[in-house]
C-alpha cells in the first residue's frame, strides 16, 4: 500500500511538472510565433511610415495641408489607414519643414492567449524633413554657369558657346577643383583644368573632381575660346553613351531615374554681384563681357546633355535640357531655401 501510495505521489509529480513544462513550451513557443508576428508588422508599419513621411514631405513646407493630405493616402494605399491625427507637421530650420506619421497597428496572437494575453498594439513612427543643398561638388559639377531665370523642364537651353558675338565670355566659369595626388582644393586658372573638369578626368587618367561651391558663392568667369578643347573633352566624358533624356528622367515625376548616366550633370545658375547687374530687353540678365569678373552662384541645377557640335567657323556650343528634381545625392544637406532651385527630403530620426 505504502509503495502504491508512493507511485501516485510520483505521478501526481511527474503530472505538476509535465503541465509545467508544457506552459514553459507554450511561453517559448509564443514568443517565437507571436512575438515573432509583432516584430513583422512593426517592420511593415515603419516601412510604411517612413515612406509616407517621404511622400508628404515634398509638398513642404510650401503646403503643409497638401503633405498632411499625401501622407495620408500613401499611407491607406499600403494597407495602413490614418487620420491626420496621426500626421504632424513641425518647423526645425524653417516653418514647416518637417512631417511625422504615426502608424499604429493591432496584432492578434495565437499561443500567447494561453498566458492570458489575447492582441497586442505596435507602433512606429517616420519623421522627414525637407531642405536645400548648401553645397555641390563632385565629377558631376560642370565648369559651366547660366545667367539665373526660370528654367522649364524638358526644355533645351546653351550651355556653352565658344563664338558668342555679344561677349567674350562664355558661360564658362573657374571652378576650384581637387587634386587627385594631394587631395588639396586648388584653383582652375587654365585651359588644362577646364578640359579636365568636363571631361571628369586628366590625362592619367585620374577622376578630375570639382570641389564644394557654396551657394551665394563668388565664382570667377572663363574668358577664351576654348570650344575644340570642350568637345574632346566631352568625347571622354560621354564615352559613346547615347541615352535620350526620357531614357533617364521619368517624363510625369520629372526624377533622375538614372544618376550614372553621364549625360547627367549639374551646373551653377549666377547672378551678377549686387550692384552690378545689366539686364537684356526681355528683363533677363547680360553675362559679363570682356574681362573675367565675378558672378554670384545663385543656384544648384541638375541638366541633361543633349548635343554638342565642334564647328569653329560656326562656334562650338553644348545644349542641354533642364531637369527640376526632388532630390540631389551630391548635395550637403542644409536648411530649404527657395532660391535654391532644388529640394531634398530625407528621412531622420
Amino acid at each position: 500500500m505504502k509503495r502504491l501510495a508512493i507511485l501516485r505521489g510520483e505521478k501526481g509529480a511527474v503530472a505538476v511538472i509535465a503541465a509545467i513544462l508544457i506552459t514553459v513550451l507554450i511561453g517559448f513557443a509564443a514568443i517565437v510565433i507571436d512575438v515573432g508576428a509583432s516584430y513583422e508588422e512593426r517592420r511593415q508599419n515603419q516601412t510604411v511610415a517612413d515612406a509616407a513621411a517621404l511622400a508628404g514631405a515634398q509638398e513642404l513646407p510650401e503646403n503643409p495641408d497638401a503633405a498632411v493630405s499625401m501622407a495620408i493616402e500613401y499611407a491607406s494605399s499600403n494597407g495602413r489607414a490614418i487620420t491626420a491625427s496621426a500626421v504632424q507637421i513641425t518647423s526645425t530650420n524653417v516653418d514647416n519643414d518637417t512631417i511625422k506619421v504615426s502608424i499604429v497597428s493591432t496584432v492578434n496572437y495565437t499561443l500567447a492567449e494561453v498566458l492570458g494575453f489575447s492582441s497586442g498594439d505596435v507602433y512606429a513612427h517616420g519623421t522627414a524633413i525637407v531642405g536645400s543643398p548648401t553645397s555641390f561638388g563632385g565629377v558631376k559639377l560642370m565648369p559651366w554657369a547660366r545667367m539665373d531665370e526660370d528654367f522649364v523642364f524638358n526644355t533645351s537651353y546653351v550651355l556653352f558657346r565658344s563664338n558668342d558675338p555679344d561677349t567674350g565670355n562664355f558661360q564658362a566659369i573657374q571652378l576650384p577643383h581637387i587634386d587627385p595626388d594631394t587631395g588639396n582644393v586648388e584653383p582652375s586658372p587654365g585651359m588644362v583644368e577646364y578640359a579636365d573638369l568636363v571631361a571628369g578626368q586628366n590625362n592619367k587618367g585620374q577622376p578630375l573632381i570639382a570641389a564644394d561651391v557654396e551657394l551665394h558663392q563668388l565664382i570667377t568667369t572663363k574668358t577664351g575660346n576654348f570650344g575644340v578643347n570642350t568637345s574632346n573633352a566631352l568625347d571622354t566624358r560621354l564615352n559613346g553613351d547615347t541615352h535620350t533624356f526620357s531614357d533617364v528622367v521619368d517624363m510625369d515625376t520629372k526624377q533622375i531615374t538614372d544618376y550614372d548616366c553621364p549625360r547627367i550633370i549639374v551646373i551653377v545658375t549666377v547672378v551678377n554681384p549686387e550692384g552690378t547687374q545689366e539686364f537684356h530687353d526681355d528683363d533677363t540678365l547680360i553675362w559679363p563681357t570682356g574681362t573675367s569678373e565675378d558672378v554670384e552662384v545663385e543656384k544648384f541645377n541638375y541638366f541633361f546633355i543633349e548635343d554638342y557640335v565642334a564647328k569653329p567657323s560656326e562656334g562650338d556650343y553644348v545644349t542641354g535640357r533642364f531637369i527640376r528634381v526632388l532630390s540631389a545625392e551630391e548635395a550637403k544637406f542644409g536648411k530649404y531655401d527657395p532660391s535654391s532651385g532644388i529640394k531634398i527630403v530625407k528621412l531622420i530620426e
